[in-house]
């Protein structure tokens, strides 16, 4: 995942913390900079979704179970490589 969005995350959480803690009195221009940061992480996280969600899509394959169903599948490799490349971080999800 995106450093950027991980930073503003954080910025978010820490304001969150003082202001629980009584250690930050917000002001106009401090509350309207953790809203951009929401307002970013929300915007950078819809606008990634979306070819996220067609790369998934774009795998799915159609297999037959002994009973003649349908079933809509991905493989194992191609949805770790998909993850891998959203956060940007190793995955491993199979089951050797």
């Amino acid at each position: 995942m995106n450093v950027e969005i991980l930073n503003k995350l954080d910025l978010v959480l820490n304001d969150l913390k003082m202001l629980k803690d009584g250690k930050w009195e917000p002001d106009k221009s401090s509350c309207t900079a953790t809203i951009d940061n929401i307002e970013y992480v929300i915007r950078e996280l819809t606008v990634r979704l979306k070819p996220f969600e067609a790369k998934i899509k774009n795998n799915i394959e159609w297999l037959y179970t002994t009973t003649e169903d349908e079933v809509q599948c991905i493989g194992i490799e191609n949805l770790e490589a998909i993850l891998q490349e959203f956060i940007d971080t190793e995955v491993s999800i199979s089951l050797e």
